[in-house]
Protein backbone atom coordinates (compact mmCIF):
# COMPACT_ATOMS: atom_id res chain seq x y z
CA UNK A 1 0.00 0.00 0.00
CA UNK A 2 1.09 3.24 -0.68
CA UNK A 3 1.37 6.13 1.84
CA UNK A 4 0.00 9.11 1.05
CA UNK A 5 3.14 11.80 0.14
CA UNK A 6 4.54 8.61 -1.74
CA UNK A 7 1.01 8.30 -3.81
CA UNK A 8 1.11 12.31 -4.22
CA UNK A 9 4.71 11.94 -5.43
CA UNK A 10 3.51 9.08 -7.92
CA UNK A 11 0.80 11.08 -9.26
CA UNK A 12 3.13 14.56 -9.88
CA UNK A 13 5.52 12.69 -11.39
CA UNK A 14 2.50 10.62 -13.44
CA UNK A 15 1.16 13.82 -14.68
CA UNK A 16 4.81 15.58 -15.88
CA UNK A 17 5.34 12.37 -17.79
CA UNK A 18 1.77 12.91 -19.62
CA UNK A 19 1.71 16.32 -19.93
CA UNK A 20 -0.30 17.02 -22.87
CA UNK A 21 -2.90 14.07 -21.95
CA UNK A 22 -3.32 15.98 -18.48
CA UNK A 23 -4.10 18.72 -20.18
CA UNK A 24 -6.17 17.40 -23.27
CA UNK A 25 -7.92 15.51 -20.44
CA UNK A 26 -8.55 19.13 -18.36
CA UNK A 27 -9.81 20.56 -20.87
CA UNK A 28 -12.38 18.31 -22.07
CA UNK A 29 -13.37 17.90 -18.54
CA UNK A 30 -13.63 21.62 -18.38
CA UNK A 31 -15.95 22.23 -21.70
CA UNK A 32 -18.52 19.90 -20.45
CA UNK A 33 -18.72 21.97 -16.78
CA UNK A 34 -18.89 25.02 -19.19
CA UNK A 35 -21.69 23.34 -21.21
CA UNK A 36 -23.51 22.06 -17.68
CA UNK A 37 -23.18 25.65 -16.02
CA UNK A 38 -24.81 27.44 -19.14
CA UNK A 39 -27.84 25.14 -19.19
CA UNK A 40 -28.13 24.97 -15.13
CA UNK A 41 -27.77 28.91 -14.48
CA UNK A 42 -28.58 30.25 -17.47
CA UNK A 43 -25.01 32.04 -18.10
CA UNK A 44 -25.12 34.48 -21.20
CA UNK A 45 -21.11 34.91 -21.28
CA UNK A 46 -18.03 33.23 -20.06
CA UNK A 47 -14.61 33.89 -19.20
CA UNK A 48 -12.17 31.79 -18.97
CA UNK A 49 -8.01 31.90 -19.08
CA UNK A 50 -5.97 28.76 -18.34
CA UNK A 51 -2.75 28.50 -16.46
CA UNK A 52 -0.13 26.51 -15.68
CA UNK A 53 2.34 26.30 -11.74
CA UNK A 54 5.46 26.28 -11.45
CA UNK A 55 5.00 22.36 -10.86
CA UNK A 56 3.52 22.27 -14.04
CA UNK A 57 -0.04 21.91 -12.56
CA UNK A 58 -2.82 23.34 -15.18
CA UNK A 59 -5.52 25.30 -13.99
CA UNK A 60 -8.12 28.12 -14.41
CA UNK A 61 -9.80 30.78 -13.81
CA UNK A 62 -13.43 31.67 -14.42
CA UNK A 63 -15.83 34.38 -14.59
CA UNK A 64 -19.39 33.60 -15.70
CA UNK A 65 -22.04 36.02 -16.33
CA UNK A 66 -25.54 35.04 -14.84
CA UNK A 67 -28.79 36.36 -16.61
CA UNK A 68 -30.74 38.03 -14.07
CA UNK A 69 -28.40 37.97 -11.62
CA UNK A 70 -28.15 40.76 -8.75
CA UNK A 71 -26.69 44.06 -9.65
CA UNK A 72 -23.91 43.91 -6.63
CA UNK A 73 -22.12 47.09 -8.09
CA UNK A 74 -25.02 49.06 -8.20
CA UNK A 75 -25.61 47.94 -4.47
CA UNK A 76 -22.42 48.05 -3.58
CA UNK A 77 -22.51 52.07 -4.96
CA UNK A 78 -25.71 52.97 -3.33
CA UNK A 79 -25.62 55.92 -0.57
CA UNK A 80 -28.93 55.51 0.92
CA UNK A 81 -27.25 52.29 3.42
CA UNK A 82 -30.38 50.78 4.17
CA UNK A 83 -31.23 50.52 0.91
CA UNK A 84 -27.79 49.17 0.20
CA UNK A 85 -28.14 46.56 2.86
CA UNK A 86 -31.54 45.20 1.54
CA UNK A 87 -30.51 45.09 -2.19
CA UNK A 88 -26.97 42.83 -0.75
CA UNK A 89 -29.73 41.01 1.09
CA UNK A 90 -31.27 40.18 -1.83
CA UNK A 91 -28.46 39.41 -3.97
CA UNK A 92 -27.42 36.89 -1.15
CA UNK A 93 -30.70 35.30 -0.93
CA UNK A 94 -31.08 35.12 -4.81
Amino acid sequence: NLKSDELHDLMEQTCKANVALVNSFFVEKLMHIKKSLKETLNITAYWITFEWAKRGCIHVHCLWWIKDQPDLIKALNCRDKAEQNRMLKDALNW
